[in-house]
């Protein structure tokens, strides 16, 4: 396996725990906690920005995920070619 392809092997692993921790979030399944969503002093506070701010964060980890992904199949694709030790 070359470096290449383990990269692009880690990076889309990456991006599909992105996608999995994002689908909770923006399904409204999580109740507030101090482990998993965005915590802050206003979202424990009350319910109701709890669920909308942690749908918009389940969005971003949802787009940020497949934009991994995307990027990692890019390189398995495209970067063979690339030397990975040598940077310009």
């Amino acid at each position: 396996m070359t470096e290449n392809t383990f990269a692009a092997l880690l990076f889309s692993m990456v991006g599909v725990l992105y996608i999995g921790l994002g689908i909770p979030l923006f399904l409204g399944r999580v109740p507030p906690n101090r482990l998993y969503g965005c915590r802050t002093k206003k979202t424990l506070s009350n319910h109701k920005i709890w669920y909308a701010v942690n749908r918009v964060t389940g969005r971003d980890l949802i787009i940020g995920g497949a934009a991994v992904v995307v990027t990692a199949l890019g390189i398995f694709l495209f970067g063979q070619a690339l030397d990975p030790n040598r940077a310009q």
